[in-house]
């Protein structure tokens, strides 16, 4: 491409004086050209330093510099390349300068909010050091309630024991004025009192007031701040012993029950806790006793003070966890129902296992009504189904009772029924039988009765005999040739049928008659 001279003299007059130089204006697809600077040294001083005119369209060097004097041959040889590298250049320049500061405001601002963060992160420190100071005061806290509710509750329990203590001194007092043993014996003092007391004496004593020996049923209980009865009947049965193995577990209820009514009613017998304890104790055996083992020592450190603690472990051990869980679920049993596992069982025994299952259960008697009705067996559900509308449970409960009763006796009445045809059965069965020549009675069963296809009796035959009664062509009824039993125009028809012992001797001697020397040989071997 070649240079203008007048063009090129004329851009340094124009850019004299002026802080960017003004450029032809060409537009930007038309720039082809840039400038490369290849600079070895350091700082840019290599005397070595290399200027390349490229052109950007065929990537091939225009014009290669390395001295002032090339430099400016180059530019008055070059001229309008060197004017397109030069403005492309100071385009690139202001762009870099505006990216430049597009990036200072974005550092500008990402320092605003790096400033920000910092000071909200202070902020959660000190929210974080004032939780951690409250938590160590709650700690604390905690700590010192725990120790004030240890020693509220010894200290309550202490209270307990001399409660208890003071009670039983008080229910023996009661015991004692209400059962004396014989009438006060008057020493010299007490007769000195009683001289001195007018209108005192044993002679007006009223004869309501006279001793009457206690009887074996229980006494009045004191009603001195307890609801506890108190009783003499020392022949209360004892309780049995308790193991706590296997099956014993579900008597566990029962035995406590016992246990309470036995200290209840022979009262007398116990009058202080470790009385109590030890009765347990004795009747506590295997597992039951291990379970009180440690504790039931009076010697040991942590031994029981009174006999609800062991029966406490007892019922912790051996008791219902969720008794209302555990009613509920059986409840839902599919072999709870009535008559599942015991097809004979009646309306009264079921009624007592659903008695007893719902028994932990608030329940109303319209949940009563639907859940008795839900177990009912099928036939009793049928029976019930008649539209009627109970308003409590014991009038559903009654008409239960009185549905099974009637089924009961419908089943009765017909197993006497069945029992009276099987009767008559076997006895008509025994009057047809016959005799055998030893005396033996053959039953009309041998004869193996059956019905033809036009409804005469005809005989089921042995296996044996069938086939050779097949295979000779014979009657199965009279063991004849020439007809079958089944022929309407048999000879046999109406005739009694002839047994198997005897159809077999039949066939027998006709063997003998149609074969004599076969036979007579057989019987000679």
């Amino acid at each position: 491409m070649d240079s203008d001279p007048e063009g090129s003299s004329a851009a340094p007059e124009s850019s004299k004086g002026k802080a960017r130089p003004e450029s032809p204006e060409i537009p930007e697809e038309d720039t082809h050209y840039t400038v490369i600077l290849d600079d070895e040294g350091e700082g840019g001083s290599d005397p070595n330093a290399r200027i390349t005119l490229l052109n950007q369209r065929t990537r091939k060097p225009l014009s290669v510099i390395t001295t002032e004097e090339e430099f400016l041959s180059s530019v008055e040889k070059f001229t309008s390349p060197w004017l397109d590298a030069i403005f492309g250049l100071t385009n690139s320049f202001f762009n870099l300068r505006d990216e430049n500061v597009v990036l200072s405001d974005d550092v500008i601002r990402l320092k605003e909010g790096s400033r920000q963060y910092k000071e909200l992160a202070n902020q959660a420190g000190e929210k974080v050091k004032q939780l951690k100071i409250d938590l160590v005061k709650e700690v604390e806290d905690k700590a010192r309630l725990r120790q004030l509710r240890d020693k509220y509750r010894s200290e309550a329990y202490e209270l307990r024991e001399k409660a208890k203590v003071l009670q039983e001194k008080l229910d023996n007092l009661a015991y004692n004025d209400k059962t004396p043993d014989h009438d006060p014996i008057v020493d010299s003092d007490d007769e000195d009192s009683s001289q001195s007391q007018p209108h005192t004496s044993r002679r007006s004593t009223p004869a309501t007031n006279r001793f009457i020996p206690p009887s074996k049923s229980r006494t009045p209980a004191s009603t001195i701040g307890t609801t506890v009865q108190v009783g003499n009947n020392k022949k209360y049965p004892d309780v049995p012993h308790f193991y706590g193995n296997g099956d014993d577990r579900e008597k566990w209820e029962g035995w406590r029950l016992h246990l309470e009514s036995k200290f209840r009613q022979s009262a007398v017998l116990y009058t202080c806790e470790q009385d109590k304890i030890d009765y347990i104790r004795d009747h506590c055996k295997d597992t039951a006793f291990e379970v009180i083992k440690a504790k039931a020592n009076p010697s040991s450190a942590n031994a029981y003070l009174t006999a609800s603690e062991m029966i406490q472990d007892l019922e912790n051990m051996f008791g219902e966890f969720d008794k209302v869980a555990k009613s509920d679920a059986l409840l839902h049993d599919p072999k709870f129902g009535m008559a599942v596992t015991n097809p004979k069982e009646t309306f009264d025994e079921f009624l007592a296992r659903f008695t007893s299952a719902i028994a932990p259960l608030d329940f109303t008697d319209r949940h009563k009504i639907s859940n008795l009705r839900r177990t009912l067996s099928e036939r009793l559900r049928f029976k019930m189904a008649d539209g009627t509308t109970y308003t409590s449970f014991s009038q559903y409960v009654s008409r239960c009772r009185q549905c099974d009763l009637d089924l009961r006796q419908a089943d009765g009445f017909s197993n006497r029924n069945r029992n009276n045809k099987s009767k008559e059965a076997g006895s008509s069965s025994s009057s047809i039988s016959s005799r055998r020549p030893g005396g033996t009675a053959v039953q009309s069963t041998n004869l193996n009765r059956y019905r033809s296809s036009n409804g005469t009796r005809s005989l089921q035959r042995s296996r044996q005999l069938k086939e050779r009664l097949i295979k000779e062509g014979r009657c199965f009824k009279c063991g004849k040739k020439g007809h079958l039993s089944t022929d309407t125009d048999a000879p046999c028809k109406g005739q009694a049928a002839i047994s198997d012992q005897k159809l077999i001797l039949d066939l027998q001697a006709v063997e003998v008659k149609t074969n004599p020397q076969q036979h007579a040989s057989d019987s000679e071997n």
